[in-house]
């Protein structure tokens, strides 16, 4: 397989080729790359670049960055739709998350969450969001791309992790 790695303070995309353990090839992207996200079909590499505000895609197959496209105030965290059609960017500084149409990469819409919104999941139609200074997690329906509750946490929450359902009645 292949490693993709953030080189926040080299402005650039490491790739690894994990059997060899040997770099591929280092992607220059935007400022400060942090949060990395593969689409579905691991056809490409979504980067957040949280000091130039953008998103870079990377074709994961030549490794090339193929586009650049704004994605809001201090891009942070990063999630697809489980149909590869969208991509949702959590932004520090501006306590949204933006989605942005996969296909296009224009932003179809901007969704008000709590302060300082950082690490972001999907799953079952909703996508559930950290919000850092806000000690809770915002809960966003997929479908109406509105925040639908607010669910408070311990103090400072900052990433999450998800396990679908698996059917079995808890013990």
């Amino acid at each position: 397989g292949r490693l993709f790695v953030a080189d926040r303070e080299s402005h650039r995309v490491s790739v690894f080729d994990t059997a060899r353990m040997t770099r591929l090839a280092t992607i220059p992207v935007g400022t400060a790359p942090f949060a990395l996200a593969l689409s579905p079909d691991a056809r490409r590499l979504y980067v957040g670049n949280v000091r130039s505000n953008d998103l870079t895609v990377i074709d994961t197959e030549a490794l090339e960055a193929l586009a650049t496209v704004p994605a809001g105030a201090m891009p942070y965290g990063i999630a697809v739709s489980p149909d590869g059609t969208r991509i949702f960017v959590t932004n520090q500084h501006a306590a949204t998350v933006t989605v942005l149409d996969a296909g296009r990469l224009v932003i179809a819409a901007t969704v008000g969450v709590g302060r300082y919104p950082e690490g972001i999941v999907i799953e079952g139609g909703r996508a559930y969001v950290a919000n850092w200074f806000s000690d809770s997690v915002s809960v966003l329906d997929l479908a109406t791309l509105k925040e639908v509750a607010q669910l408070p946490v311990a103090e400072g929450p900052r990433s999450l992790a998800i396990a679908a359902s698996t059917g079995e009645t808890p013990r």
